[in-house]
This record gives C-alpha cells, structure tokens and sequence, in this order.
C-alpha cells in the first residue's frame, strides 16, 4: 500500500509493506533529500582492496578516510539477484548465496565489509557482514552502530569529532542510487 506524504516541498511515496520512500515528482525521479529517510546497501573496503577490474555493473567510489564503497544500487541489484536489505529488512542472519559469492569475489585481495541500513523518521536498523579475505565466513551483525563497527573494522579512525559513518561522508546521500547518480558527470 502506498501513502503520499509531503515533507517540505517534496513529495514522498512510502511504502509501508517495503518501507521504502520513493519521490513523486516526475522530474526529479532521485530526489530524496526531503525525505525523512536513509538506507544505503553497499560493499567497503580500504582504498586499494577491490580488485582493478570489477565485475559487471559495478564501480567504485572514493571516500574520505581511505575507504572505498561500491553502491549496491537498484540496477546491480536486479543484475546479480540481490536481495533489497535482506539483514535488515528480511532479518536473516547470513548473508545471501549471491551477496556470499560477490563479496569473495571483492575480498581477493584482502576485508571487505558488506553494509546496509535503512531508517525512516528516526527509526530503523543497520548491519554488516565482515567478510576478510576471499572465501572466508562473514560475520554478519545488526545494531544501531554496525557500519560504525564495520568501519572501525576497517581501520577508518573519527576525525573532529565525528563518528567514522560521518568522518567517511556515508551521510552525503540518503538513498543508494543517488551515489551512482553523483559519480556520474
């Protein structure tokens, strides 16, 4: 069932089955800065982890920190078969088949962790799989700090007194598909 509710002079399309908030307005199809709302679904790693050549429908992106991220966007979603939020929305423990064999793939060359997060006006949950190096377990954990975690894992330190979600820049967009959209000139 779908709801439409304005927030600021945007005007958002939520979801309560999915949880999801989209942008009604037809020109603006990725503006969700308005919205009350935040998830990310990703891959991270240190800058120089993610092998030169990356699967298909992939790209990374450079953040501060020494961290790179590769955004599990709607397209390589639907490309790999990848579960929308499938820890923190499906509350599995594990990670899924494809998410496991993708994530070897990007820990060849040494940790990875894989993110996600979803949060609508105020509530919500994130969590991670640490996965560190190609073919090992993920340690798969959901908590109010877990990308924290993840990046503390990773070696990201905070920088003037921000967290290391903040210290990263993770908070620029608030939806996964906008970082392909901002990588793009």
């Amino acid at each position: 069932m779908l709801q439409t509710q304005e927030q600021g002079t945007e005007l958002c399309e939520v979801s309560e089955s999915a949880g999801t908030e989209r942008s009604v307005l037809p020109d603006k199809p990725h503006l969700y800065d308005n919205c009350m709302s935040y998830s990310i679904q990703a891959v991270i790693a240190t800058q120089g982890t993610f092998p030169a050549e990356l699967p298909n429908g992939l790209v990374v992106i450079q953040f501060d920190g020494g961290v790179d991220l590769i955004p599990l966007e709607s397209t390589a979603r639907k490309l790999y078969g990848i579960p929308f939020l499938s820890l923190t929305n499906e509350g599995n423990d594990e990670l899924p088949s494809v998410l496991k064999n993708l994530c070897s793939t990007l820990s060849a060359q040494g940790p990875v962790a894989y993110i996600e997060a979803e949060f609508f006006d105020g509530s919500g949950t994130q969590a991670h799989a640490l996965i560190s190096g190609a073919g090992a377990d993920a340690l798969v954990a959901a908590s109010d700090d877990a990308i924290n975690q993840a990046l503390r894992w990773l070696g990201v330190q905070p920088l003037d007194n921000k967290d290391q979600f903040d210290t990263v820049g993770l908070s620029k967009h608030r939806e996964t598909d906008l970082w392909i959209v901002d990588s793009n000139p």
